[in-house]
This record gives structure tokens, sequence and C-alpha cells, in this order.
């Protein structure tokens, strides 16, 4: 059995959903293998030959469905998936036989086929316990999906410590940097800001951003040629989802989440252009009654790119010592402002609990870690004190790495501070 995870999906019923699947993985689990057609099948290749080595190096399937997965019809009227030859039928008739973990992904208000509705030789995946996939909340339901699919892939290597931050490959300098670029974008320029990223031939990709929690990613067709244009095209609207507006421009709607972003921006530079990722880009930020601001990629390198490492190592080493403690306990996080992010443990459970009490926070900080811990995570909020105060509470795989990375994630979303050196960290036994 393979150890890497293998996406199957209908192009014209979930495309775009598959895509993000694919980039969240590429990004938050580099050393996990994915197979997903559009980035792992090279020119020329045998298509057929390919699926099947991807299918046969895979631990987990993934088949995102949405409302007309089960009915897309061929060019005769009858249903695509009734045909032994369709490629989707084809992948997850596969799977099954080979016994490999199959999880159905239904795409928003899609529903679960029956047994009945299905061929044969697909029956059992209409009795495969299904995972919801919401684009209102794609951030909490993606990161849910990824935790299982690592677990589950970590269990299935008997004898493997789990990955230490040592282990984890570190960010490039070059990514580290544009994901910095993003960064300021975020805290510092406000909806109507443009960020474009121009590499040396000329080839720029650009970001308009919409709201607080948004941005438009917008790619002009004039810069392109024909082979350009059409690798664009299938990047941006069947990859992603996204969409031609009035014919000059490609255009998709994003989170404003830095690394994915400056993953996103890498792929599409090698996707459109082959631009390779060590080739220096340069910034322009740009707003309506603001001076531009122009810096190449390298200036933020020199001052930043050590950054991640010197606080994510640390703080992943102290939450592997914690995780690994055989009794109940708890650890603080704290920055110098005295802000902390705190988590329990239980030896009984298999989960550490993220709490984070509002007692402290002003309103502004209320209302952005409901949306960050609430909307988007599914947190729960624990029983009020007699003063109306309560906490957060969410819990979370015992992942120092994943651990570590959401409580800076954490001090920058909510406190509006992101760490530059290491926090202060607390831990003690109940």
């Amino acid at each position: 059995m393979g150890s890497g995870v293998f996406i199957s999906y209908r192009r014209s019923d979930s495309a775009g959903f598959a895509g993000r699947i694919a980039d969240y993985f590429a990004y938050r689990y580099p050393n996990v293998p994915m197979f997903f057609d559009a980035t792992a099948i090279e020119p020329g290749e045998d298509f057929i030959d390919s699926i099947d080595r991807g299918l046969m190096a895979s631990a987990v399937v993934l088949v995102p469905i949405g409302e007309t997965w089960l009915d897309v019809r061929d060019a005769t009227g009858g249903r695509r998936i009734d045909n032994p030859d369709d490629f989707v039928r084809r992948e997850v008739s596969m799977a099954l036989a080979r016994e490999v973990r199959v999880v159905p992904v239904l795409l928003d208000n899609a529903q679960m086929p029956s047994v009945s509705s299905l061929p044969d030789d697909l029956a059992p995946l209409g009795r495969c316990h299904a995972q919801l996939l919401r684009h209102a909340a794609f951030a909490r339901d993606v990161q849910y999906l990824g935790e299982f699919v690592v677990s589950h892939l970590e269990g299935l290597t008997v004898g493997d410590p789990m990955p230490s931050a040592d282990s984890v490959p570190p960010m490039s300098d070059r990514r580290a940097a544009l994901v910095s670029a993003f960064d300021t974008f975020e805290a510092e320029w406000p909806p109507g800001a443009w960020m474009i990223c121009d590499a040396p031939s000329g080839a720029f990709v650009q970001f308009l951003r919409e709201s607080a929690d948004r941005v438009i990613l917008d790619l002009p067709v004039e810069q392109l040629d024909s082979t350009q244009r059409l690798a664009a095209q299938r990047f941006v609207t069947e990859d992603h989802g996204g969409v031609v507006a009035e014919g000059i421009a490609l255009q998709l709607t994003l989170p404003m989440e830095p690394s994915y972003l400056a993953h996103l921006t890498r792929h599409m530079f090698r996707q459109v252009w082959g631009t390779p990722d060590d080739v220096p880009l340069t910034i322009t930020l740009a707003g309506d009654g603001i001076e531009p601001v122009q810096f190449p990629l390298d200036t933020v390198e020199r001052a930043q790119s050590d950054d991640p490492a010197i606080v994510l190592i640390p703080l992943a080493q102290a939450f592997e010592s914690f995780c690994r403690t055989p009794s109940n306990g708890f650890m603080i996080c704290e920055n110098p402002e005295r802000e902390i992010v705190q988590f329990s443990r239980l030896v009984t459970d298999d989960f550490v609990t993220l709490d984070l009490p509002t007692l402290a926070l002003t309103p502004k900080q209320i209302v952005a870690a409901e949306r960050e811990l609430e909307w988007e995570r599914g947190a729960r909020r624990a029983e009020p004190t007699e003063g109306g105060n309560f906490s957060y509470q969410l819990d979370l795989a015992p992942d120092p790495g994943l651990l570590a990375a959401l409580t800076l994630e954490l001090f920058d979303r909510v406190y509006g501070r992101r760490p530059t050196a290491p926090l202060a960290v607390e831990s003690g036994r109940w």
C-alpha cells in the first residue's frame, strides 16, 4: 500500500474545490505525496498510466462530490457514472478494490449518493462515511480533513515516530519573503488596495484587497500569449473555480491567508510562465490616496527570512514535550505584551484543548477571536462566569507543528501582533 493521497474528481462538478484541497495539502503538508492530475501529469505523459501509478502509490483517496456528481451526462444522454470507462468511476472502483481509505467529500449542499443509485462496483462508496467541505467554512473543514488524513497515514506507518519540528522542511528564503510581503499587505493596507508581484521577465500577478479577510487574484490576459492564456485559464477557472471577467482578466476570490497566497502565487508563476521558484520578485503595494511602495523581495528576505524558524521551532519543541507528558497538564504561551494563548491536556484524552479566555480581550479582539475560532474552526464557548466572561475552546490533534503554527496565527489574527521573537512558555501539571 502506498503512502500518498489521490484526489478523484469531476472537472465539471468540483474542479475548483479539488484544486483548493490540493493547494492546501501542498503548503500545509509538503511531505505528504499528493496526486492531483492538473499538476501531477506532465505534458506528453500517458495519463491512464499516470493515474494508475498515482492510485497505486496512495493510501487515501479523496472523492469530492458536488450536486451534479452523480447525474453528469455524456453526449448520448446517459449518466457518465454508468459507463465502465468513465474516469471517475474507474478511479473510485480501483481504490475500493484495493481497500484503501476512500473518503467522500460532500461539497456545500451535495447529498451522499445512495447505494442503489451507484453501479455495483461503486456500491461500497455509498456506505463510506463522508466529510463535509463548505465554501463558507472552508478553512475549518479542510483543516479537519487534513488532520484526519495525516493521522491516518501516520497510523499506517508502524514504528515511525511522529515528525518533529526539526524534520519539517524549512520554508525557502524567497517563499518566506513572499509570505512576509502578504503579511504586510494584510496588516497595513486597507480594502481597495493592490499588491502586484512582478517577475524580471515582465510577468505579473496582482491581488485586490476586497475586504478584511478576502482578496481577489486578478490576472489581465493581455500580457499572455496563447499558450500562457490556456494554462492560466485552466489554473484559475478549471482548477480553482475562478471566472473570466469581461474577457479581459481572470479572477479568483481567495481568503486573506498569507502562507496560502504565497504558495498560490509561486504555483501560478510556475504553471503559467514556467518561472522557477528561485527567481526574485518585485512587490508593489498601492491604494487610492496612498503613496505606492515598491521593494524587491530580497530586502524582505534579509530582514525577516529567519524569523519564522526563530519563533516556530522552539515553540514546536515545547509542544512536543507537552504532548508527550504522561499526565494532566497545561501550557501557556505569552508574548512581551502579556497576551496569552493557553492549552490543556488530560492524560485520558487523545487531543489537546486550546483555551482562549475573553476576560482580558478588547471588544475588537473578541470579534477577531469569534471569527477565527468559532466561525472558521468550530470552537465552542465554555460556560460563562458570573461576570459574563467565557473562553473559546477547541479540541486539536496533539501535533506539535500544527499547534505551534496555530498559536502564532492566533497571536497575529486576534491580538494583531505576529511574534518576531520566541514566546515565553509556562507549563505544569494539575
